[in-house]
């Protein structure tokens, strides 16, 4: 076997190696060099760290900690793993041009000696995450093993300059072009990465069509309005992103939001962008709904939930009951079967959190149907207030195990309150949320169907109803004209929409109107539209010339259908704001204490997940 190239050095960096690990088996291959009675000390034995099959970061730790060797041409790494009770050390053989499974054995160590495995498959552990790395190790070795530099600081120097190269080429090779861009964030108290207080931290994200891109996770001074605007227009800066940002998603708290400090004032007045988080806006009325029906809570979690979760391991699961005929009746025959086929085709398409489909797996039982995959309840999740879905899957299972989970009767009849507004009015409009072409309509639908739904239970519609209508960002002036690009809205009442942009509109844009709810069940979109309402095509950057052509024409123009699929890309929900959070809080205090080196890895782990998005051994090999 040759030796490797001289002339090429070592780059090891094992930030990209981040994935969630699962043990599999590898299968048996035969040395590319060979050992014959290789002695390890147990003091060296002794420094290297366990190879960790649970946990992907410490994988990083792990392997700065490996010993290097050259081995009749071959590249070897060395690391100790523990498979049940059985200690093993994992030698690792890499050619120089060939970093494929076959390529890798496993011996393990016995009575101080490396041994090849003689036992098969059974013995042979690798992680998935182990073999996702190995193509993005830059490894490339010298002919003498003198020539290494092996020890942890120097590899760790190595990573840290490859961290910052990767990141820094990355942002100068992000550059979409022609499309606009939403800018997503949301703040996450965590403890400093050193350890001695505890800061806001704010995941920035931009989203776009086919772009999903982390920007930053910078830590502000406060968590006020001025403080996330500066941080948010400091960053787009950084990225020469200020021309593209089109739009931002946010939670609608008070920093946010405040009318004259709040972060989406002072910073649409530097770029004219908005708007709200559709998924956070539900959220906010179904949180009013649940302090209604269930009363407050004197902490973050709700009680009954707590006493459910402890009794859910002793209940029979096959003692479940769906909704009672009286329930039914009052949700109507009708609209039972239009909440059933949608649940049902919402769950044929994919779903990016498993409470999403847990939801809808529930409505379907609730109503007295049976899920495509079967009747099987999840054991119940996180309890907190402020994590999503978790309020209406509660509820539901609460109540179809009534006959086993004891309730007072006050409780009973909040949970069926909560239960018939989730399944007739939340569940449609949370996964019709993330769609900003469909937003305008659904919103005046929602609040018709609210209305409506004082027939069935006036306190509770009432108090939803106020929540909802202090968050019309999506039926004010200018975002209506998202109304345009949704085909559900039919051709006459696009043609009023069209006739009513000359009529006169306030001078200062509201960026969220407020509604009468006597005129509500009267209202129709073109109502409110205004001369405001071309302000969306100056924002986005999009031509309006379609305005001035028939509304009968636009699906088969080619201007049209185009700004339709920009539109269409236009992301109106904050979840992938939430998944920066989660990210940061992964690696808050793995791996380095710098806070430059910090924004590099979360970089890389980042786009190291969009290229593995999982651990199947097809990506691996894509």
């Amino acid at each position: 076997m040759r030796h490797p190239s001289a002339d090429s050095r070592i780059q090891w960096e094992c930030d990209l190696c981040l994935c969630r690990s699962r043990s599999v088996s590898a299968s048996r291959s035969q040395p590319t060099g060979s050992i014959s009675k290789a002695r390890i000390s147990n003091r060296r034995a002794a420094t290297r760290r366990r190879f960790c099959t649970r946990s992907a970061s410490a994988l990083d730790q792990t392997c700065a900690k490996a010993k290097f060797a050259i081995i009749n041409g071959s590249f070897v790494i060395v690391v100790k793993s523990r498979v049940g009770e059985k200690k093993r050390l994992i030698i690792l053989f890499f050619t120089q041009n060939h970093f494929l499974i076959k390529d890798l054995c496993c011996w393990k160590y016995r009575n101080r000696q490396m041994i090849e495995n003689p036992n098969g498959d059974s013995d042979i552990i690798f992680t998935r995450t182990l073999l996702l790395g190995i193509p993005s190790w830059k490894l490339s070795v010298r002919p003498t093993e003198a020539q290494y530099n092996v020890n942890s600081s120097s590899i760790r120097r190595a990573r840290m300059k490859y961290r910052a190269t990767y990141a820094n080429n990355l942002k100068r090779a992000f550059n979409p072009e022609e499309i606009p861009l939403t800018i997503h964030w949301d703040g996450k108290m965590l403890e400093d990465i050193t350890g001695h207080e505890t800061v806001d931290r704010l995941p920035i994200l931009a989203s776009g069509n086919n772009v999903d891109q982390l920007l930053a996770v910078p830590k502000l001074a406060s968590g006020t309005g001025e403080s996330i605007a500066s941080a948010v227009f400091e960053t787009l800066l950084q990225w020469d992103l200020l021309s593209k940002a089109r739009g931002m998603s946010f939670d609608t708290t008070s920093s946010n939001t405040g009318r004259l400090n709040g972060a989406c004032t002072l910073l649409e007045q530097k770029l004219n962008r908005e708007p709200a988080c559709r998924h956070h806006i539900l959220e906010i009325m179904l949180e009013a709904v649940v302090l209604k029906s269930l009363g407050p809570s004197s902490g973050p979690d709700i009680l009954l939930f707590v006493r459910f979760r402890k009794a859910w391991p002793s209940l029979n699961k096959e003692g479940f009951k769906v909704a009672d005929d009286p329930i039914l009746q009052k949700i109507g025959s009708r609209n039972v079967e239009l909440v059933l086929s949608f649940a049902e085709k919402q769950l044929d398409v994919f779903q990016p959190r498993d409470d999403y489909k847990e939801l809808l797996t529930l409505v379907i039982m609730f109503l007295g149907g049976i899920p495509k995959n079967g009747i099987n309840f999840m054991a119940p999740a996180g309890l907190h207030r402020a994590r999503w879905m978790a309020k209406g899957i509660y509820a539901i299972k609460v109540y179809m195990f009534r006959g086993e989970f004891k309730m007072t009767k006050k409780e009973e009849v909040a949970i069926t309150e909560l239960c018939m507004f989730v399944v007739s009015i939340y569940v449609y409009h949370w996964f019709q949320a993330p769609s900003c072409r469909f937003a305008p309509r659904n919103d005046l639908k929602l609040l018709k169907d609210l209305k409506a739904y004082n027939k069935m239970n006036e306190a509770i519609a009432e108090v939803a109803l106020k929540k909802f209508s202090g968050h019309l960002w999506y039926l004010s002036g200018v975002l209506v004209a998202f109304a345009f690009f949704d085909e559900n809205v039919p051709l006459e009442t696009k043609t009023k929409m069209v006739q009513a942009l000359e009529n006169e509109g306030q001078e200062d844009t509201l960026r969220r109107i407020t509604i009468d709810s006597r005129v509500i069940e009267m209202s129709s979109l073109e109502d409110f539209v205004s001369q405001n309402t071309r302000k969306f095509f100056s924002i986005t950057g999009l031509s309006p010339d379609l305005l001035e052509r028939e509304v009968v024409t636009w699906e088969s123009d080619p201007e049209y259908l185009h700004i339709k699929n920009i539109v269409s890309s236009m992301r109106v929900v904050n979840d992938i704001a939430e998944r920066g959070v989660a990210l940061m809080e992964e690696y808050n205090k793995l791996h380095t204490q710098n806070e430059e080196q910090k924004q590099y890895l979360l970089l890389t782990v980042k786009e190291f997940r969009k290229k593995f998005p999982d651990s199947r051994k097809s990506t691996l090999l894509k």
